[in-house]
């Protein structure tokens, strides 16, 4: 069994999916590149899901794609991780004696003035792993372990972007420093037909495929590492040109962290 990535945003007959991810952000008063690694999870277990692709991944037009670098079959829709924070949405709809497999992908990109150049880091990896022996890699793909979490440093000034998943949704973070600017954080979504954005959610509307993604859920976070919800939460903005950034409450005189979970 080959695992795949859609190159084209696919037409699909007519029946309905729709999947959620939810948005948080986490404020901190710790210094994440110094004492935390990886801040702690506050939205549930993260498994290791993500496995790294060493060849083994094809397109639909049986390119190898060596420019996805890890990949999750286990969440619907599929994701697949690239460097400078690109991952791509791919939901697969089975067909019958009479309709074709088709796929749909809707593709997440970070923008904006102040972005950087990133590659992905992952961590915690699994003791198991996969080998794959196929037509466009016969000579193996092997040892391919699976992962916990994937941490693009310094993609704006002072933030981190980070990626992590349980078993029923992808969660990714934004995780600003003291001296980062969270308003430089603007990302925009291709290969949907619409979206839309209301007091609560940002909707991608491609074939009769729905992606959701909540509002974010802010918390703070101490010098002793307790988690404290705040009474606002960042909106989903729209900047124009297709970007989209959050609506960020004045935060004159806090010098804490904040960090962006999108689950």
């Amino acid at each position: 069994m080959k695992s795949q990535i859609s190159k084209n945003h696919l037409r699909t007959p007519k029946r309905s999916f729709k999947t959620s991810f939810a948005l948080c952000m986490l404020l901190s008063t710790l210094s994440v590149h110094a004492q935390l690694e990886y801040p702690p999870d506050y939205m549930a277990d993260s498994p290791k899901m993500f496995y790294q692709n060493k060849g083994q991944i094809i397109d639909n037009m049986n390119n190898v794609r060596n420019d996805v670098k890890y990949y999750t079959t286990a969440l619907s829709p599929n994701v697949y991780l690239f460097d400078d924070a690109k991952m791509s949405f791919v939901q697969l709809h089975a067909g019958n004696d009479t309709i074709p497999d088709t796929l749909s992908r809707v593709d997440f990109q970070l923008a904006g003035e102040a972005l950087r150049g990133f590659t992905v880091t992952a961590a915690n990896k699994s003791t198991d792993y996969r080998n794959y022996y196929l037509p466009h890699c016969s000579s193996g793909a092997t040892f391919c372990h699976a992962y916990e979490k994937f941490n693009y440093r310094e993609v704006y000034p002072n933030i981190d972007f980070e990626v992590r998943a349980n078993q029923q949704w992808g969660k990714y973070y934004f995780i600003v420093q003291p001296s980062g600017n969270p308003s430089d954080i603007e990302f925009e979504f291709t290969g949907q037909d619409s979206a839309n954005i209301d007091p609560y959610w940002l909707e991608l509307y491609y074939n009769t495929d729905i992606l959701e993604l909540p509002n974010a859920i802010a918390y703070e976070v101490s010098s002793n590492g307790s988690m404290i919800p705040m009474s606002w939460s960042p909106a989903f903005l729209n900047l124009g040109n297709g970007k989209i950034g959050f609506q960020i409450r004045d935060k004159v005189g806090i010098t804490q962290h904040i960090k962006f979970i999108k689950q």
